[in-house]
């Protein structure tokens, strides 16, 4: 049965790294949490090792035990790779200037206004709505890098008409809050957990009674449930 396992893992078949997380991702998770003592670390450490593993998955001896000794060794390789990380970027931190706390944000508030001047130009006007549905399909449709995505955030806040919905849920009835566009009858929310700010999906209904409805139809809804990396496409 291992043999079979490893063959299926060497040859990079997903359905055994499937198996693999849900046999040993909790388990890898405590370890890791023990470890850094940091639950968000922990999460991270889970992702890396999954991600090691694929990439070093021909490495794998196609005889012997269980594999669980391998995946807790790249675990091992990852919390410490990622501690030495983490110590030369504090250590580097360290030696910048302080910034003035009032000239970044100012900085910030200039970048950000620029991002939303670059949407403009690239879709070729003004509208404001078509500026919030370019940044909802980058949300969406791809893995945006945390400074990018918190960058299209606050563009997002720069749009005319974008407002702050307290209450709603997506296509799988997680509740939380949205950031919502109203336009021809229609309102767009993206929907994010109201404690990690965590995006959730999307829900469009009418507002106004339409040839197309009544006010609250619901017109659309999604949830997003995971995003990954992988190293190909398809």
């Amino acid at each position: 049965m291992e043999r079979t396992m490893r063959t299926r893992l060497r040859a990079g078949d997903p359905a055994a790294f499937s198996e693999l997380f849900g046999e040993h991702a909790q388990t890898i998770y405590r370890y890791a949490a023990r470890t850094t003592g940091d639950r968000t670390a922990a999460e991270d450490a889970v992702s890396l090792t999954f991600l090691e593993a694929w990439r070093l998955r021909g490495r794998l001896k196609p005889d012997g035990g269980g594999v669980g000794p391998w995946l807790f060794g790249i675990a091992a390789n990852v919390m410490r790779n990622t501690a030495r990380a983490a110590r030369r970027h504090r250590a580097a931190m360290s030696r910048m200037p302080v910034r003035d706390p009032a000239e970044e944000a100012e900085r910030i508030a200039a970048a950000v206004t620029v991002l939303l001047e670059q949407l403009y130009t690239w879709q070729g006007d003004g509208d404001p709505f078509r500026a919030f549905d370019q940044i909802q399909g980058l949300m969406s449709e791809r893995i945006v890098p945390p400074a990018t995505r918190a960058a299209l955030y606050r563009a997002t806040a720069l749009i005319p008409g974008v407002r702050l919905v307290a209450r709603s849920a997506d296509a799988m009835n997680r509740q939380g809050i949205a950031v919502a566009f109203d336009a021809d009858g229609e309102r767009t929310e993206w929907i994010f957990d109201a404690d990690s700010l965590a995006f959730l999906g999307t829900r469009d209904y009418l507002i106004a009674d339409s040839s197309r409805g009544r006010a609250g139809t619901l017109m659309s809804s999604s949830a997003v449930m995971s995003q990954t990396v992988t190293d190909q496409a398809g």
